[in-house]
């Protein structure tokens, strides 16, 4: 991976959050008095409806670079094109949700944070999903289209979908050895083509990591067969010692509605053929299953719009956050199959290679994208739990540090 102006240091300081409460009509910044909402519910909608316009554009334009073989390159003056139409959008939603004091606080505190030497982590607190906050654009001049002055770009912004719970009570360290189950829907041909297989090498850092593929054979879908397999299948994984669940599939309404993983079952971990059984785990299915994961695994929902839509407080984060998931991280709109592959890999090659905190390693996983393909689509991608966590620190790193 090449392309930085900077280079990556492991040994960051962690992130430290500046606390925004959001409730339903008002806000307030840390310990500050509670502020009303300057947007009202339309122009929120109709913003995050600005922002998702110019997101599928750019789906739009690195799929078709891809088909004329240009590797998903996007042109330098589209991309800045669509930085100032995101600008325009994020410099209106942090004009208008801040108002001027509230916009003089969160200079001082930012300022604060970064004195000691800490990256700055915006979180959330609501189950309200109101803005795409990576694209709030702090800059005075939105035609500059500066990406510097994204809040995706400059800071690690984080979700915190339980209020009453400190970002200091959440999991910090995702422990070794590193064992994913991978879950894939079988219509997604990058899915299975590059993003298994790439992703396999990134986890399998040593002989104690694993990393396994869900199929028919798996033991994860056994049990009583008149348990609705989707609902076997959670039951199971609330038990098994996975510490990472990454899901490479699609992600939409399912039969009954609800927001719905379509996850594939291939026949074995060595070939997925077109005729793969499916299941649907939807926000229903963490209803009817009722429990919680006994290894708190970070989840990935690499899949469309997985983060649900404005004002949803019923969605995929909230229930894998419910269900004790340490960290998750989804998308705000539709991703192209192969952006969607080459920036998860991109991902964990910052959070499992280079160990850095999550939040940081997926605003680096953002830049990157933009620096090596003009593309800043990785801003659909969300932290929907604390920006802190990590991967531990291996015994032999452990002494080396000491």
């Amino acid at each position: 991976m090449s392309g930085f102006s900077s280079p990556i240091m492991r040994d960051q300081p962690i992130p430290q959050p500046l606390d925004i409460v959001i409730e339903s009509s008002k806000y307030r910044i840390a310990y500050d008095q509670s502020r009303p909402w300057l947007l009202t519910p339309d122009e929120i909608k109709k913003f995050t409806k600005g922002v998702l316009d110019v997101f599928n554009k750019l789906e739009s334009a690195f799929k078709q670079s891809v088909n004329n073989n240009q590797g998903g390159k996007l042109d330098k003056d589209f991309c800045h094109e669509q930085l100032v139409e995101l600008a325009q959008w994020g410099r209106r939603a942090y004009q208008q949700f801040f108002d001027d004091d509230a916009r003089k606080m969160l200079g001082e505190q930012i300022r604060g944070i970064q004195q000691l030497g800490s990256q700055v982590a915006p979180t959330f607190y609501s189950k309200l999903m109101l803005l795409p906050w990576e694209v709030l654009y702090e800059g005075d001049n939105y035609h500059d289209g500066d990406p510097e002055l994204f809040w995706g770009f400059r800071y690690t912004p984080a979700r915190i979908l339980m209020p009453g719970k400190s970002p200091w009570q959440h999991e910090p360290f995702q422990h070794l050895p590193s064992r994913m189950l991978f879950c894939l829907n079988h219509k997604l041909r990058f899915a299975h083509a590059q993003e298994w297989p790439e992703i396999q090498k990134l986890v399998r850092f040593s002989q104690q990591d694993y990393c396994a593929l869900l199929c028919a054979a798996s033991c994860l879908i056994q049990g009583d067969s008149n348990i609705p397999l989707n609902e076997r299948l959670l039951r199971n994984l609330y038990q098994a010692n996975h510490n990472m669940l990454h899901f490479a599939c699609h992600c939409r309404p399912g039969k009954e509605g609800a927001d719905a993983l379509i996850i594939s079952l291939p026949g074995s971990e060595q070939q997925v053929t077109d005729n793969e059984q499916t299941i649907e785990l939807s926000t229903y299915t963490f209803i009817d299953a009722k429990g919680k994961f006994q290894y708190s695994p970070l989840v990935f929902l690499n899949a469309c719009e997985s983060g649900g839509t404005v004002y949803t407080i019923f969605n995929l984060p909230v229930v894998f956050t419910e269900a004790r998931a340490a960290a998750i991280v989804a998308t705000a709109c539709p991703v192209p199959d192969l952006f969607a592959a080459a920036f998860a890999r991109v991902f964990y090659d910052f959070f499992l290679k280079q160990r850095l905190p999550i939040g940081e390693a997926l605003r680096q996983a953002r830049w990157y994208f933009l620096k090596e393909y003009n593309n800043p689509l990785g801003l659909v991608y969300g932290l929907y739990t604390p920006a802190h966590y990590r991967l531990e620190q291996s015994p032999a790193e452990a002494i080396k540090s000491s």
